[in-house]
């Protein structure tokens, strides 16, 4: 159970790309879509790495001379591919053996939130048994839904409350290392992140 929720975690980091940077330290062997053999030589390039449905992890590795893109098979099965060092940090090992690589991947995802100031802004609400049918809002936020007005709202008496919130931002950083023969042959980092409105409190919804 405790595997399924860190594949869960994992997951949902695949909805964006992480953007960061890759310095090759030995000779990189690596297979290409056609599980050609290629080298990438010893350098500096850009990265763009997307973890798609916890099931692979593709790399997009370039610079002026290169580029180049590595896929490397998850096999959800081994024990040490997700170890989940504190709630902030999961650790990665991805072996060769599953990978279908010719070298050995480790690193982790961090995650770490940064709160933003407390805002407040007037919403309309209704104390009407009415408004939870008829006036949800298109979406709900995740710290508890909160309803307004839509096409379906006349006739029902509303008015305004006042509410405090934050944008908290979420910032997931991956850090990797290419392993062969445990000797780190490159290094790799990259960063996304995403804005998330959060709600604290509520006021009294004072009718119109």
């Amino acid at each position: 159970m405790k595997l399924f929720s860190l594949i869960m975690i994992f997951s949902l980091a695949s909805c964006k790309p992480y953007k960061g940077e890759m310095t090759v330290l030995d000779h990189l062997v690596y297979k290409n879509s056609k599980k050609e053999t290629q080298v990438l030589v010893i350098g500096d390039y850009d990265l763009k790495a997307k973890l798609v449905r916890g099931k692979k992890l593709i790399l997009h590795i370039s610079n002026m001379f290169e580029q180049v893109k590595i896929k490397l098979k998850i096999n959800k099965k081994n024990p040490n591919f997700l170890i989940q060092e504190d709630e902030n940090t999961l650790n990665i090992f991805i072996p060769k053996e599953s990978s279908e690589q010719p070298f050995d991947l480790k690193g982790a995802i961090t995650t770490e939130i940064l709160e933003g100031e407390i805002q407040t802004e007037d919403q309309i609400c209704s104390n009407s048994p009415r408004w939870d049918i008829d006036c949800r809002w298109q979406y709900e936020d995740v710290s508890g839904r909160t309803y307004g007005p839509n096409t379906w709202c006349q006739g029902i008496p509303t008015g305004t409350r006042e509410v405090s919130f934050q944008i908290n931002k979420e910032v997931q950083t991956i850090d990797l290392e290419f392993l062969k023969e445990e000797s780190v042959i490159a290094i790799a980092n990259g960063t996304q992140s995403k804005e998330r409105k959060v709600y604290l409190s509520y006021g009294e919804c004072v009718l119109d």
